[in-house]
């Protein structure tokens, strides 16, 4: 199930597989549920289909659903959709023993045949947020979260495809907090390079493990994809570039890339992603300097 209209990140997905922006259109793991779907379609007025979706997911042992909870935990998951006036609309409700309750909302709609919007708001209740202090200690809190997307899609006459997004992530770190995780870290290396003590890294590996290696940590991001289809005639070839910007700190992640299918389920891709950013920044800080990545998918 992949819900939400957002091509770099869906904040409404709550049983999503988490996406990887660098690669949003890579094939996820499913999870494990029951439900039902009941569509209703209509002839007339301005409300054109109505769907209902319901779901549950167990939680059983390690076996499935293990990221929804405890052992023996029972999800459940409800999503209305509307196509009212040309527009999609989605209505979002996830909760479990557990889970935090979470409602969401998105949409998506064609201006024009090469313009599309679309966008993202949920919200989740009473969801704990731990952050980590330039000293080492962190400060636990629970708190309301609100995360949000808009974005857009644009075709020219040229086969160019621009994707444009905004994301804010309710769960996120701001530009001080991120510098003073940052800070701790240097710190406890530093101390574990002078005395050979390890305990002070495994510590800094318990505290931020959880905490801070989401996908992306910050608050607030820019996301641009421009991809070329088949330039200079050259058949099922489609270069691209994307580039991800965190806005508060303003490091960013650019990313040049190719696509070729010489033959039907046969895939050559390539790309490089390169970090840019100082010191104490998401980026600034990854530990490589640019990553070449060049792999074949073959479908049957």
């Amino acid at each position: 199930m992949l819900w939400g209209k957002g091509y770099a990140w869906n904040p409404v997905g709550f049983i999503n597989p988490p996406k990887d922006p660098d690669d949003p259109t890579l094939s996820l793991e499913g999870n494990t549920f029951a439900g039902v779907d009941l569509i209703k379609s209509f002839t007339a007025g301005g409300l054109a289909n109505i769907g209902l979706t319901a779901m549950l997911l167990p939680v059983i042992e390690d076996w499935t659903n293990a990221d929804f909870g405890d052992d023996g935990d029972l999800n459940a998951a409800l999503k209305l959709y509307l196509l009212w006036h040309d527009t999609d609309l989605d209505f979002i409700c996830y909760d479990g023993p557990s889970q935090p309750l979470s409602l969401g909302f998105d949409f998506a709609r064609n201006l024009a045949e090469n313009i599309e919007v679309h966008g993202e708001l949920a919200y989740r209740r009473d969801v704990a947020h731990v952050v980590i202090d330039a000293d080492g200690p962190s400060t636990a809190s629970r708190e309301d979260q609100v995360s949000y997307l808009i974005g857009m899609r644009y075709l020219n006459a040229l086969d160019t495809t621009f994707i444009a997004e905004y994301y804010h992530n309710g769960n996120g770190y701001d530009r001080d907090e991120m510098k003073a995780f940052f800070t701790y870290q240097e710190a406890a290396f530093d101390r574990w390079q002078i005395t050979g003590d390890s305990a002070s890294m495994q510590r800094a590996s318990r505290l931020a493990g959880p905490v801070y290696q989401q996908r992306n940590m910050g608050e607030d991001y820019f996301y641009l994809k421009i991809s070329q289809k088949e330039p200079f005639d050259i058949l099922y070839f489609t270069p691209w570039i994307t580039s991800m910007v965190n806005l508060q700190d303003f490091s960013f992640n650019l990313q040049p890339g190719l696509t070729w299918t010489p033959v039907t389920n046969l895939e050559f891709n390539c790309r490089v992603g390169i970090p840019v950013g100082p010191s104490r920044t998401e980026f600034g800080e990854k530990p490589d300097a640019w990553r070449p990545e060049a792999w074949v998918r073959y479908y049957f």
